[in-house]
C-alpha cells in the first residue's frame, strides 16, 4: 500500500469490512514504520495511582490507528482537527471532550497539529500490564467477549 487513505467506499461499507479495513490501514502504517520511524507523533504517559494518562502530540498530516479499547475511555482533543473513521462512520473531530465505548477502533488522519489525551482507569503502573487490561488484542477478541 504506497498510500494510506480512507477508501473511498467506506460509508457503504459493512461494519464487518470496516473493521477488516482499520486492521489494513494500520497494517500499512506499522509496515511504514519499519521504514522510518515516527518522528510526527510524541507520547507523554503519567500514573497517578488510580488513572493512567495518555497525551499523544500529533503533527499535521500524519496518519494514525488506535488500538481496540476494551474499557470506556474519556478523551481530551486541544487543538486542531482529525479526521476520524471507525467501523461505525467518518467525522472531523475538533478540540472537545467525549467518551470512547468499548470497542472504538479509530483511524485519523491529522488536519491540523493535534493533542489528544486519553484517561484510563487503572491501578496498573506497568504500561503492558495496562495494555493488557485496557485493550483487545483484535476484532476477534472483541467479538469472543461480545457473545
Amino acid at each position: 500500500m504506497n498510500e494510506i487513505k480512507i477508501p473511498d467506499n467506506w460509508e457503504l461499507m459493512t461494519v464487518s469490512e470496516r473493521r477488516d479495513s482499520l486492521t489494513k490501514l494500520e497494517e500499512a502504517i506499522k509496515e511504514l514504520e519499519t521504514t522510518s520511524p515516527p518522528e510526527d507523533m510524541f507520547l507523554e504517559e503519567w500514573h497517578t495511582g488510580d488513572l493512567y494518562v495518555r497525551r499523544l502530540h500529533i503533527k499535521k498530516n500524519t496518519a494514525l490507528v488506535g488500538e481496540i479499547h476494551a474499557t470506556r475511555v474519556f478523551n481530551i482533543l486541544t487543538g486542531g482537527n482529525i479526521l476520524i473513521a471507525t467501523e461505525h462512520g467518518i467525522s472531523i473531530q475538533e478540540p472537545d471532550s467525549f467518551i470512547s465505548e468499548v470497542g472504538t477502533k479509530r483511524f485519523g488522519f491529522a488536519i491540523d497539529d493535534c493533542v489528544w489525551t486519553t484517561f484510563h482507569p487503572t491501578q496498573k503502573t506497568d504500561v503492558a500490564d495496562i495494555k493488557e487490561e485496557i485493550l483487545y488484542r483484535d476484532f476477534k477478541e472483541l467479538q469472543n467477549m461480545e457473545n
